[in-house]
């Protein structure tokens, strides 16, 4: 007892210790549990013993200094003060974290149930009637970082109403953010209120991060939901914004000089009075979007997003049924640099720009798609106007309509560059693809199915200037310029334009200048100029107009002061007449159905092939062999390449038309049945020394393979049979190509004769409609006395009336005077059938020759010269190039050498055409 009575010490030392102690466990707990009411000691220290409102208020306060680091708050609502105090809000700290959602039983945090659990921070205080009381701002975090934590709450009720703007008071009344990191999380801000900026949540100077939370039914002057204001960087993933509103700027977002970034974001049914329905972004700021849906919004500028300055980037972002009173029913660009990747934006609606417009700022879209968006006035899916420059890449524009100018596409006073675009299915008074006002750059780009019910159903060039490459215009329609009317100055390179039609000018209309260069217009129909309208100048250069059609005029038609240059070019067209107007025409080096005055051209059928693909970005007719257009353009002015991009000349000359054969490396196709062209001018004088016959080398039989002869051949009038025994056969037409192939290479295909004409006749064949019918003979080349010889089966081509050899009839890279078999392959329905009809029933003229030409270093043979083989695109209009099909009986070739000819070869390219055109 004396002992404890002298060292009273101890006592306190033992009371320290223990309270100590209990202090360190307080803190090692560091969870706070909350409910409205509280229960036993409401110290947070369990369910059992949980803070009350009040409490919950106190150690918000003291935390974390009194060790207070997480609170666990169940479900219920929780006022920042008990009193009218507007200025007080739940205030987030450095290193504590608040969790709503829980039921009041849970051991983990990972048990709560937020949706199930609604936890209430409300800013109503006073009378619950009346918001007129409530809280300034429900929420701040004020120079915290990211653990300062807010998760799992509905915040509202707040409502900063003092007028003054520079006031805090007039702005967050959800959440105010000031230089804060804090993090939030499966958060609901609703039916809040701020008289100037940020109805739900107002952000300065830092980078929040919300997650997973929604924004609804929140108001402000500026950012219904959230407004970010300079260096605002709030970075939102996962969020929904909806049915929020602004009396001016950003019914769902305000952006002024800040970088906010949302990720697969949500904006919805929010509204603006002025600008930015979904989002508003002014100054120099850049925001970011990636996969968000911008839908339903309204505003008079930019229903779903106004941006006023900075850079913004979309990416895989969706605008859908947003709608604007003035400009940009998507999205409005009007001074700032916009960037669209991977975007779509449908059912958008504007007086200007239904999709989107560019006012006057800088726009990038690649990858977009603008779909069933419209305008009252102009630009359907997209209005480029006053200044703007916009740059457009593999963008698809379908069913967009505008009801004055541009459906798919309107350039009022801008720039625009589109390349790999579709525009298809728009529909507007001028322009149904395309309406442009000043400068439109086009490659690569396709305009179908569009209409207008005035000008330019693919394209309105209205003023300014339209440069068109690599681009096709198909199945567009108006009532002047199917595809396109030009009324300033129009470039189009290598494009096609195909089954456009107009009262006036199907393909194009042309009211000013218009240059086309490496064209096709195909199949285009219209009452006057099926293929062109022009009232100005037109200049066309190895342009190719086929199939198009005129139903009350011409397919070239001019009027007025209207005139058209035409050089290289192939007018074949459906009406018997090509060109008509009150100024003539300058045509020249041209193939002209029916014929046409000017220097170099031709009336023969130039046998084009079908619209079709062959290579290079847009469709093409291609020529067959032996088409009268082959080699017959001029090098002055010709392009270096053709449509397709193959260089010119591959022959001995330019090739008329958009096409270009390569003799080397092309393999020719079927074109339709030929029309008689002129005669042939006269060729080389025959030489009176016919080779000896061979000895021993018999007529073969034809075997016939894909058809039934019906009756015996009707023999071939003495008239129609080649001349024997002379250089120059008369109605036999061979290349020089296939004369090589056929006896060998080496030889002088000028020097070939016909030395015996064998079986023939017309037979008619019974076959499939449409079915191929092969004559095959036995042929060998046969060495006899110095010469070479072998038998051939030829088909008359009524349209030449000469004998051929369809070049079809091919060999692989070997000579062809080592296979044993030749074969004709004729079709029913094709060139060589005499009835043209693909009806089962193939009549054709054929016959067997034999040919014969020197053989060299065969002992006793004449010794021709020898010159080196010389490639050379088949001469005559032959009727049929490539693959057509005819059919034809054997003859036997033989060249001539006659003392005229001897030690000396003339070049291939002497030999003048048989359709009176210039030497090849």
């Amino acid at each position: 007892m004396e002992m404890r009575a002298g060292r009273p010490w101890l006592r306190w030392v033992g009371v320290f210790a223990l309270v100590l102690s209990l202090m360190c466990l307080r803190a090692e707990a560091a969870v706070v549990r909350v409910t409205p009411s509280g229960a036993g000691a409401k110290d947070g220290s369990s369910w059992a013993d949980a803070c009350g409102e009040a409490e919950f208020r106190t150690v918000l306060g003291g935390a974390p200094g009194n060790g207070a680091t997480e609170f666990w708050v169940a479900a219920g609502t929780y006022n920042p003060t008990a009193d009218a105090d507007r200025s007080v809000s739940f205030v987030l700290k450095t290193g504590v974290a608040l969790y709503g959602g829980f039921g009041g039983t849970e051991t983990a945090r990972t048990q709560r149930n937020a949706a199930g659990n609604v936890t209430i921070l409300s800013g109503n205080l006073g009378d619950p009637a009346s918001a007129t009381d409530n809280s300034y701002h429900v929420v701040t975090a004020n120079g915290t970082d990211a653990t300062a934590v807010l998760d799992g709450f509905t915040v509202t009720g707040g409502r900063a109403d003092v007028g003054n703007p520079h006031d805090t008071t007039s702005r967050a009344g959800g959440m105010l953010i000031d230089l804060s990191s804090v993090t939030v999380a499966n958060c609901t801000f609703s039916g809040n209120a701020a008289t100037k900026w940020g109805g739900g949540m107002f952000v300065i100077a830092c980078s929040p991060t919300v997650t997973n939370s929604t924004f609804t039914g929140n108001t402000a002057d500026l950012g219904g939901a959230i407004h970010a204001l300079s260096g605002g960087n709030a970075v939102l993933t996962g969020c929904t914004l909806s049915g929020n509103s602004a009396t001016s700027f950003g019914g769902g977002v305000y952006s002024v000089n800040s970088t906010p970034v949302l990720t697969d974001c949500t904006l919805s049914g929010n509204s603006a009075t002025e600008r930015g329905g979904g989002l508003y972004n002014q100054g120099g700021g850049n925001p970011t979007l990636s996969h968000c849906t911008l839908s339903g919004n309204s505003a008079k500028y930019g229903g779903g997003m106004c941006v006023d300055g900075g850079n913004q980037t979309l990416t895989g972002c969706t605008l859908s049924g947003n709608s604007a009173t003035d400009y940009g029913g998507g999205l409005v660009n009007l001074t700032g640099n916009q960037t669209l990747t991977g975007c779509t934006l449908s059912g958008n609606s504007a007086k200007y720009g239904g999709g989107l417009s560019d006012y006057s700022g800088t726009l990038v879209m690649a990858d977009c798609t603008l779909s069933g968006n419209s305008a009252t006035n102009h630009g359907g899916g997209f209005h480029n106007r006053q200044g703007g420059t916009a740059t457009l890449t593999r963008c698809t524009f379908s069913d967009n309509t505008a009801v004055l100018r541009g459906g798919g596409v309107c350039n009022d006073n801008a720039t625009v560059t589109l390349t790999d675009c579709t525009l298809s299915g728009g529909s507007a008074e001028d322009g149904g693809g395309l309406h442009n006002a000043q400068s439109a750059t086009l490659t690569a780009c396709t305009l179908s199915g569009n209409s207008a019910t005035i000008c330019g159903g693919g394209l309105y060039n209205a003023s300014g200037t339209a440069t068109l490459t690599h681009c096709t215009l198909s199945g567009n329609s108006a009532a002047g310029g199917g595809g396109l009317y030009n009324a300033q100055n129009a470039t189009l390179t290598a494009c096609t334009l195909s089954g456009n039609s107009a009262t006036n000018g199907g393909g194009l209309c042309n009211a000013s200048t218009v240059t086309l260069t490496n064209g096709t217009l195909s199949g285009n129909n219209a009452a006057n100029g099926g293929g062109l309208y022009t009232l100005q100048n037109a200049t066309l250069t190895n342009c190719t107009l086929s199939g198009n059609s005129a139903s009350a005029g011409t397919v070239v038609a001019c009027t007025g002061s209207g005139n058209i240059t035409a050089k290289n070019c192939i007018f074949w067209n459906e009406s018997t007449e090509e060109f008509s107007g009150a100024l003539w025409p300058t045509v020249t080096y041209c193939v002209v159905k029916g014929g046409f005055s000017g220097t170099g051209n031709r009336f023969a059928n130039p046998n084009l092939g079908p619209l079709a693909d062959n290579g290079g970005p847009t469709k093409t007719c291609a020529l067959p062999w032996g088409s009268s257009a082959v080699d017959g353009g001029t090098d002055g002015g010709a392009p270096a390449t053709d449509q397709r991009g193959v260089g010119r000349p591959k022959g001995a000359g330019y090739d008329m038309g958009a096409y270009e054969l390569d003799p080397a490396a092309v393999t020719p196709t079927p074109g339709p049945t030929p029309t008689p062209g002129p005669s042939p001018t006269p060729g080389p004088s025959p030489t009176p020394f016919p080779y000896p016959l061979p000895s021993g080398l018999p007529e073969p039989s034809v075997t016939v393979e894909g058809g039934t002869p019906l009756v015996s051949p009707t023999p071939v009038p003495p008239s129609d049979l080649p001349i024997t025994g002379r250089s120059n056969p008369g109605n036999v037409d061979l290349s020089p190509e296939m004369l090589e192939a056929l006896l060998g290479a080496g030889i002088d295909p000028l020097l070939y004769q016909v030395v015996l004409t064998g079986q023939g006749g017309t037979v008619t064949y019974l076959t499939d409609p449409g079915g191929v019918v092969t004559l095959k003979i036995p042929s060998p080349l046969h060495l006899e006395g110095g010469y070479a010889y072998r038998w051939a089966c030829l088909v008359w081509n009524p349209a030449t009336r000469k004998w051929w050899l369809p070049q079809s009839v091919r060999f692989s890279a070997r000579s062809a005077s080592s296979e044993t078999w030749l074969p004709l392959p004729l079709a029913d329905g094709g060139p060589y059938d005499l009835d043209g009809k693909a009806d089962g029933v193939l009549t054709a003229r054929t016959l067997n020759v034999l040919l014969a030409v020197p053989a060299s270093g065969v002992p006793g043979s004449p010794t021709p010269t020898t010159t080196s083989p010389v490639s050379v695109s088949p001469t005559g209009s032959g009727g049929g190039g490539g693959c057509f099909l005819g059919f034809g009986l054997p003859v036997l070739l033989l060249p001539l050498l006659a003392s005229g000819h001897r030690g000396k070869r003339r070049g291939i390219s002497d030999i003048p055409d048989d359709k009176g055109g210039a030497p090849r």
